[in-house]
């Protein structure tokens, strides 16, 4: 009866650190030994484990997989003690109040409001320091979707550049209001073919789409880097 009671406990434990936000996991692993990163990556079970593993320092990646590969048994309530040291560092980090500040999101949205000389200056200053950031920040300023904030001469440029099977992975998953706004600057034999190509495709992955729909999204910044379109920011008014 005392052995159950004790697998109540640890199971309650376990499930408890199951539950624990990945991101405060993170936290409180990043200052502990390889051995207690990795018995609570195994603890976590895979879709926990992999999002907390591949946020580690990459120095250490290997190694806790390494530690992960040589597996060994604990007795049952040394498991628990480790899982309950991790939880009390794990409620000190949720007890305190935080006031999330900043973030990229806000710093795109920042860059979307100045005018466009300062942002490519900035955007310069950060690619020396930080080509990581730089990109994701690119990224963020222009998504596929913002394809119908350009005019149609700047979207019949864009299709031009553009491989139709990478266009009809593209349009694959995004809204009609997209799909017009491509389909309108083609011809109507070019809009029927790709409609067809689409249809012929079927289904794809979402990972594969969104892939086709960020080499676009490449091809729509090396146009506004070379002057050949201009991406409207706000009530401001495209020129080509």
């Amino acid at each position: 009866m005392e052995d159950a009671n004790e697998k109540d406990v640890e199971k309650s434990v376990v499930e408890e650190i199951s539950c624990v936000d990945p991101s405060v996991l993170l936290e409180v692993l990043l200052g502990e030994a390889l051995h207690t990163q990795a018995l609570v990556i195994e603890t976590i079970g895979l879709s926990k484990g992999s999002l907390i593993l591949q946020n580690m320092p990459e120095n250490v990646q290997t190694d806790i997989l390494q530690e992960i590969v040589r597996g060994e048994r604990i007795p049952a309530e040394l498991h628990e003690l480790a899982l309950r040291d991790i939880l009390e560092k794990v409620r000190e980090i949720e007890s305190k109040n935080y006031v999330s500040l900043g973030g990229i999101d806000f710093a795109v949205g920042l860059l979307n409001l100045i005018d466009r000389s300062s942002e490519k200056k900035i955007i310069c200053e950060i690619e020396k320091r930080d080509d990581e950031i730089a990109e994701e920040i690119k990224k963020r300023m222009f998504v596929f979707e913002d394809i119908v904030m350009l005019d149609d001469r700047a979207i019949q440029k864009v299709l031009r550049a553009t491989d139709a099977q990478e266009l009809a992975k593209a349009l694959k998953h995004t809204d009609n209001e997209v799909k017009e706004k491509i389909f309108r600057n083609m011809s109507k034999n070019a809009a029927a073919m790709l409609k067809e190509d689409m249809e012929f495709m079927g289904a794809i992955r979402l990972k594969d789409a969104e892939e086709a729909q960020l080499k676009i999204v490449s091809i729509i910044r090396r146009l506004e880097e070379c002057g050949e379109i201009v991406i409207a920011r706000c009530d401001e008014k495209l020129i080509l």
